[in-house]
């Protein structure tokens, strides 16, 4: 057993392992209607919020700066299309330096 990056979906995982499902993703307010990108999740709604993730990512976080989208579509290899809304939160990160005092200061 071997721990791979996976010629098929270009992701990490044991080559016992099989491969997430196949989705894609249009996003009506950011693409024609031609347009369809691939995603691979477990479900409709991970591949909604993984494809929003993705978009983001790739893009000029249009979604998070919205705090969402009204409408995300997601089509299996079957066909079959399911519309989702998101809702997207920007997570604050914090870092500490410490600060070199002179002796006998301390504010």
């Amino acid at each position: 057993m071997s721990f791979i990056r996976c010629n098929l979906c270009k992701e990490y995982h044991f080559d016992t392992d099989k491969c997430k499902p196949f989705f894609e993703y249009q996003i009506p307010e950011f693409q024609d209607e031609d347009d369809w990108y691939p995603v691979r999740a477990n479900s409709f709604e991970s591949a909604a919020e993984q494809a929003s993730e993705d978009d983001d990512r790739m893009g000029d976080y249009a979604i998070i700066s919205n705090s969402g989208l009204d409408k995300i579509l997601i089509r299996d290899e079957k066909g079959t299309i399911k519309a989702f809304s998101i809702e997207a939160y920007s997570m604050p990160t914090y870092n500490a330096t410490e600060i070199k005092e002179e002796k006998g200061e301390m504010k």
